[in-house]
């Protein structure tokens, strides 16, 4: 890099915080530059010590029975102004995203977990969620905040979620939604 580049954000030290702030500003077309002096990107946490600790933790409780896992599924869907006949043929668009690609999602071993998110192709505005999820009583929350206030899947895009968290799942689907609708069809619904 030399002196005479410019950036609108400079992340200093790659965390969990700077890995997910420096890939937010370049979505949203932001000149990005990250500093690290670890060889690897994801700081202590990824590397050395939390993810490392909780998967080892999570391991144990899972080898020795002491703790049981278990799926339950909710669904908020259908927004009251929406008719059936609308949601199934008017341009929608299901997009997911599987625990087993979240970072989360395998310490906990929770790997077959999912969410889905229900979208209007035309403006985005989400329909619905579905999450099947030993902890889906926990994250389900979010979608319908986002459908009760009538917003698109870009809140998703827009918010901050911590790494690791199944929570991010969200943010994920939205990306594959968008995705989608960019003609990169990522994964069918």
């Amino acid at each position: 890099m030399s002196s005479n580049e410019s950036f609108d954000l400079v992340v200093i030290g790659c965390g969990p915080a700077g890995e997910k702030a420096g890939p937010q500003a370049a979505y949203f077309g932001k000149r990005v530059a990250i500093i690290e002096r670890a060889p690897h990107l994801g700081g202590s946490c990824i590397n050395t010590g939390t993810v490392p600790s909780k998967t080892l933790r999570e391991s144990a409780l899972y080898f020795s029975g002491l703790k049981q896992r278990g799926l339950y599924g909710i669904d908020y869907s259908l927004k009251e102004n929406l008719t059936v006949y609308d949601f199934m043929h008017h341009e929608r668009e299901v997009v997911r995203a599987l625990y087993e690609n979240n970072a989360r999602g395998h310490i906990t071993g929770d790997t077959g977990g999912m969410l889905k998110l229900i979208f209007a192709r035309a403006d985005k505005k989400l329909l619905g969620v579905s999450m099947i999820s030993e902890n889906a009583t926990e994250l389900i929350h979010i979608g319908p905040t986002v459908l009760d206030k009538g917003l698109t899947i870009d809140e998703f895009i827009e918010q901050v979620f911590n790494y690791p968290t199944l929570s991010e799942a969200y943010k994920y689907a939205a990306y594959d939604g968008l995705g989608n609708l960019a003609g990169h069809k990522l994964r069918e619904g």
